[in-house]
């Protein structure tokens, strides 16, 4: 793979000008709250419409699940073409590679109506690995993970097990992507979201009464704060937010805590989401180069992801208080 560090940020001036271009007629807090506040579906729709989405007015939620996936494919599609290294492209494309590869795991390759386009492995290539039993079609890292979740699967009964081996792998492999770009952005946007998981997993487990020692199998390598520090402090607070703070998650640690004696896990998981686009949102002070492309990607999947709470929303009769409720913080 290319070595970023070679590569001159000049490259990207034509690119970073026309995605921030792009961010300029993105749903931003303006529109989204115009989507959100408008007297139906129908003008709802519109509104997203004008914004570049396909007009989703009538169709099912499943219908409009596909629609707002067709559209985040041809954002990445449309951004690998022409930036300098795919590598940053990849670091959003592995997670539906390793969606693909749960579902083929505990469905047998069976699922695949629920495999994702978006991912580096085409889904017909998902399809022709499992049934022909050929891995070696994919990935070698991937195909390596998803040989060892089907022996968890095989031998334990347990998906969890399972899902957990794929996640170890997905996060190993984004940080080595990470490391190999040797951009501090992108590096430090990996540690990030790794520290995010590694709050979810710890918070989590305190609900749950589990021990120390069993949270430490459950947490993820890569992050600013190791995995060692974790499991040390995982039953104290006070080390837990020194932790975190550190790490740029205070806010989230803080609401997580207090999910742990009853607070809400919604408000907690919003802070978590929050403190990455406000990491995500000093890409814009950088100016031109290859954070441009990691702040753009990431704003498509945010953008996406709160349609699809709109809009499913509505068609579900969801309240538009319930709904403002679940949307995250956007930078652009």
């Amino acid at each position: 793979m290319a070595d970023l560090k070679k590569c001159d940020s000049s490259n990207y001036l034509f690119l970073t000008a026309m995605l921030r271009a792009r961010e300029a007629s993105m749903l931003g807090g303006d529109k989204l709250e115009r989507i959100l506040s408008a007297p139906s579906f129908a003008e709802a729709c519109a509104i997203a419409h004008d914004s570049g989405y396909p007009d989703m007015n009538g169709m099912s939620i499943r219908e409009v699940e596909d629609a707002l996936s067709a559209h985040r494919r041809e954002e990445i599609e449309d951004v690998a073409l022409i930036v300098p290294d795919r590598e940053l492209v990849d670091l959003f494309r592995l997670k539906y590679d390793y969606h693909s590869a749960k579902v083929m795991v505990k469905s047998d390759g069976v699922s695949k109506q629920l495999l994702s386009f978006e991912g580096r492995v085409e889904a017909a290539e998902f399809l022709k690995a499992f049934a022909k039993n050929e891995l070696v079609m994919l990935p070698v890292a991937l195909a390596e993970a998803i040989d060892d979740a089907r022996h968890m699967l095989a031998r334990t009964g347990n998906p969890c097990l399972a899902d957990l081996i794929l996640d170890r792998a997905y996060f190993a492999e984004m940080s080595a992507l990470a490391e190999r770009a040797q951009l501090p952005f992108a590096r430090d946007y990996v540690r990030l979201i790794i520290d995010s998981t590694n709050l979810k997993v710890l918070i989590r487990s305190r609900i749950a009464g589990k021990r120390p020692e069993i949270v430490g199998e459950l947490l993820f390598d890569g992050g600013s704060v190791l995995k060692e520090s974790l499991v040390a402090a995982a039953e104290n607070d006070d080390e837990i937010m020194h932790l975190f703070l550190g790490a740029g998650l205070g806010d989230a640690a803080e609401k997580g805590l207090q999910v742990v004696s009853g607070g809400s896990m919604t408000a907690f998981e919003l802070a978590l989401d929050n403190s990455i686009n406000e990491y995500l949102s000093d890409a814009v002070r950088i100016g031109f180069g290859p954070a441009a492309v990691i702040s753009y990607l990431a704003a498509v999947e945010n953008e996406v992801m709160a349609l699809r709470i709109i809009l499913t929303g509505r068609i579900m009769g969801i309240s538009t208080e319930a709904l403002r409720g679940r949307l995250r913080e956007s930078y652009v």
